[in-house]
């Protein structure tokens, strides 16, 4: 199955047009280039945008990767324990949250309770004006994690596989031609649970609809070296379908593939309906410091679904202490998270109603008056 078969794809993607130095545009500019290049190929890559603290975010990573591991495993260890929902909520050093539905038991607070110096990156205008214009005026973030990885260098002959905790198969190794093709939700057919009813957040139906849902933001915190960027295969995002299908094997290195090109400071953005894979560790001895997020506008119905999940990262909640520690910028899209606050429609979509609506009365004045003569 070719996917890149124009040439003006092609010219984007050997040209590295799919790069935009954010110093180099005008913001006004800037949401045009990368809203075309989403429309045309499925991703780009918005250079220097993170301009600075990048060695504090990737040490801020670190020992993201640490606490949570040790926050997960405690968690783990009362719940085998039988520990009531008051104890487990109220037990020193560990961070879990009430929801805010009154009916689900708590669950792992949210990520960016980990990674507070690098939430101001995540709130920055100048990256989530683009997200917005894209989207929608009102946007919230599904998911938000961060990853830190070193590959040593080791050679294993072939693609290894490990389940993991809600029991999906995931590549944990493998070598230079190992891939982990997927699109990300709402288009992703395993959907986080697969056969688990308590763990499966639903998926969009096959075709998909030519409609962008969502969009992931990978902040890049240091350079890749050898390991490199992102695999993607450029316009797979209008296919109308997943690699994670039948009739495909996601497991290998695909013909139309392209290994994106970034740096540290850099954010690669890209459909969710765009067929990816990130880089296998194995074969290099690369350092891999992100920060992953997703993205998704105000009519996308995001936590309705697996009420008795603990673990998996789908608008993990916030408290009222956490939120309010937030930055400013950063505290709209993570709103609806916190179970003592109250979101409603933001302002650009009450202006936007009252436009239509008062040019509506407009119309129907200008009607009535040509009854009239």
């Amino acid at each position: 199955m070719k996917l890149v078969r124009n040439k003006k794809l092609k010219k984007i993607i050997s040209s590295e047009k799919y790069i935009l130095d954010y110093r180099k545009h005008k913001s006004s500019d800037l949401k045009f280039k990368v809203q075309n290049l989403i429309n045309q190929i499925g991703f780009c890559v918005i250079d220097n945008l993170i301009d600075r603290k990048l060695n504090i975010y990737v040490e801020e990573i670190k020992k993201a990767k640490k606490r949570t591991k040790f926050n997960t495993e405690l968690f783990k260890k009362l719940l085998d324990k039988k520990f009531s929902e008051k104890d487990i909520l109220n037990y020193p050093n560990l961070e879990v949250r009430k929801s805010k539905f009154s009916n689900r038991k708590c669950k792992l607070v949210n990520d960016i309770f980990w990674l507070q110096k690098f939430s101001n990156q995540l709130g920055n205008k100048n990256f989530t004006n683009i997200i917005k214009f894209i989207l929608d005026d009102h946007v919230r973030i599904g998911q938000i994690h961060s990853r830190y990885t070193k590959a040593e260098g080791i050679k294993p002959s072939k693609t290894i596989f490990k389940n993991d905790d809600f029991g999906l198969p995931r590549v944990i190794s493998g070598n230079k031609n190992s891939r982990e093709w997927h699109t990300d939700w709402p288009h992703d057919p395993w959907a986080y649970g697969g056969g688990k009813k308590s763990e499966n957040i639903g998926c969009i139906k096959e075709p998909f609809p030519d409609l962008i849902m969502g969009l992931v933001a990978v902040h890049h915190l240091s350079d890749p070296g050898e390991l490199g960027g992102t695999w993607v295969v450029p316009g797979s995002h209008k296919s109308g379908i997943s690699p994670r299908h039948k009739n495909f094997s996601y497991i290998k290195a695909f013909k139309d593939e392209f290994q994106v090109k970034v740096k540290a400071g850099s954010v690669y953005l890209q459909d969710t309906r765009l067929w990816h894979s990130a880089p296998v560790l194995g074969e290099t001895f690369s350092e891999r410091a992100i920060v992953v997020s997703r993205w998704y506008p105000w009519w996308l119905q995001i936590d309705d679904y697996a009420p008795s999940s603990r673990f998996n990262i789908v608008a993990r909640p916030l408290s009222k202490r956490d939120f309010e520690s937030l930055p400013k910028n950063l505290r709209p899209y993570l709103l609806y998270l916190c179970n003592e606050k109250n979101e409603n429609i933001n302002d650009a979509l009450v202006k936007r109603t009252k436009l239509n609506l008062k040019k509506s009365f407009k119309f129907l004045k200008n009607e009535n008056h040509k009854q009239n003569k």
